[in-house]
């Protein structure tokens, strides 16, 4: 049994998340004792071993008081409230996917961007990600059902060449990397992460550019200046 002491003998740091679940649910140790527990591990250790790469500690403690407030009006999240948990962070990964926490969603929006608003982009996505589809053909009244999409398409195409020359096309990838942010950014304004409207725009390269930016979506690449 995990009690008030645990932050000092260290028993919520082993513990499992489903002990420690349990124990902020029935108000034994708090959401915010236990990352405070956790912290104090990492800065004990983390130095050493490395094993955290980015430690938001402000942003944690105050959603770790946020689970108290909530607990404390009855209010349960899930089955981990409060748990506090770390993600990992690989700072050379050419790939990363980043959405700001949103200080206010407009309540309005939420009745209507996910299907309305979001539609014509559902309609790309469609085109670039792949969707089901079904036609009548005539032979044997059955239908015949077919999915896939542009991208797949041209991954397959890329893995083709990558056998025969060991490269993939550049154009190619840079097509296929600027569908797939048109996808991410359909899917983060429809699972309500943002306000912000998705622009109709195909962003390829290796770096996405700023919010706002209009007319060709290759960013250029700045020319060195030498004295």
């Amino acid at each position: 049994m995990i009690t008030r002491d645990a932050t000092a003998t260290g028993d919520a740091i082993f513990s499992t998340t489903a002990d420690l679940a349990g124990v902020i649910r029935a108000r034994h140790l708090s959401a915010r004792e236990v990352l405070d527990a956790h912290l104090t591990q990492i800065a004990s250790h983390n130095p050493a071993l490395n094993a955290v790469v980015t430690i938001d500690a402000e942003r944690a403690s105050e959603r770790a008081r946020q689970a108290d407030d909530a607990l404390t009006r009855g209010e349960i999240w899930g089955p981990l409230h409060g748990v506090p948990f770390t993600l990992k962070d690989a700072p050379d990964y050419p790939a990363r996917l980043e959405v700001e926490y949103p200080e206010s969603l407009s309540r309005g929006l939420v009745l209507v961007k996910w299907w309305l608003l979001a539609l014509p982009h559902y309609l790309v996505v469609a085109v670039f990600a792949g969707g089901d589809w079904a036609a009548w053909t005539g032979l044997g009244n059955d239908w015949m059902w077919s999915s896939g999409g542009l991208v797949g398409l041209l991954v397959f195409f890329a893995g083709v060449v990558l056998l025969f020359t060991g490269r993939y096309p550049k154009a190619l990838y840079e097509f296929v990397l600027g569908m797939n942010r048109w996808v991410f950014r359909v899917a983060a304004y429809a699972a309500l992460m943002t306000d912000a409207y998705p622009p109709f725009r195909l962003d390829m390269g290796g770096a996405e550019p700023p919010t706002g930016t209009a007319g060709d979506s290759v960013l250029p690449t700045p020319t060195p200046v030498t004295a």
